[in-house]
């Protein structure tokens, strides 16, 4: 695989062409594997997937999930979790994401090798399958349990600083705990989440309980009012094939 640098001046000066092929890098990447100061630094990505209408899971898994995770466990990176959507409780059908994997890299810029390859243009650009890739610095892969809450947030203007204040505390006294709150870094296709949270459970079902609970759904439609959009969605552990 070339340079990393000298993909990034090929990509940068040839813009308009890939502007013109369908396939825009983005300013997250080119800033993560150039300026960032923390670019040497471990990093968590997370990529949510789906098929087009008609191809079904062994599609997408043999032409997307497994060719991505042997790309990327190649620039050193490592599968730590694969998970399958349970239930879309908050957004769009566009937010219907089927699959979600957690992968860990050692170093945040090699997303730039990994996302400027032939390789993943192949499989991404394929037509077949649709993905949003968002990611944050994490010292070590985390490892969550088998049920995820998703939650990802555009806050409004006058939002407040932790507007799912009153959602995480009816954690207390449940199976499930909060394990990831950050802000995010999007690339390969545009998106305008603010940040992300990932609440996990023993189980899906435990997750969907919770979420369920007449206690929740109150702080979730609080939480609502203080967002311009937010999904929100439970993910049970799927075994990887």
């Amino acid at each position: 695989m070339k340079s990393l640098g000298l993909i990034i001046a090929v990509l940068i000066g040839a813009a308009g062409v890939l502007s013109i092929a369908g396939w825009w890098i983005g300013p997250q990447l080119v800033h993560i594997a150039l300026f960032d100061d923390q670019r040497d630094q471990p990093y968590l990505l997370l990529d949510f997937a789906k098929t087009a209408e008609g191809n079904g899971e062994d599609y997408l898994l043999s032409h997307y999930q497994q060719p991505l995770t042997g790309l990327i466990t190649s620039e050193g990176g490592v599968a730590v979790g694969a998970y399958t959507l349970v239930q879309l409780l908050e957004g769009t059908r566009a937010d219907e994401w089927s699959h979600l994997n957690n992968f860990h890299l050692s170093r945040a810029q090699d997303i730039a090798q990994v996302m400027t390859s032939s390789p993943y243009r192949l499989i991404a650009n394929s037509g077949q399958v649709d993905n949003v890739t968002l990611g944050h610095f994490s010292a070590q892969p985390v490892r969550w349990r088998a049920g995820l809450v998703i939650w990802l947030v555009r806050n409004s203007e006058n939002a407040a600083v932790d507007n799912l204040a009153p959602v995480l505390t009816t954690l207390s006294g449940t199976p499930g705990q909060l394990v990831w709150d950050k802000a995010v870094h999007i690339y390969h296709r545009e998106q305008s989440w603010d940040r992300l949270v990932v609440l996990d459970f023993p189980s899906a079902e435990d997750a969907l309980s919770w979420i369920r609970d007449p206690e929740v759904a109150t702080a979730r439609v609080i939480a609502g009012a203080k967002a311009r959009r937010s999904m929100v969605a439970v993910y049970g552990r799927a075994d990887r094939r």
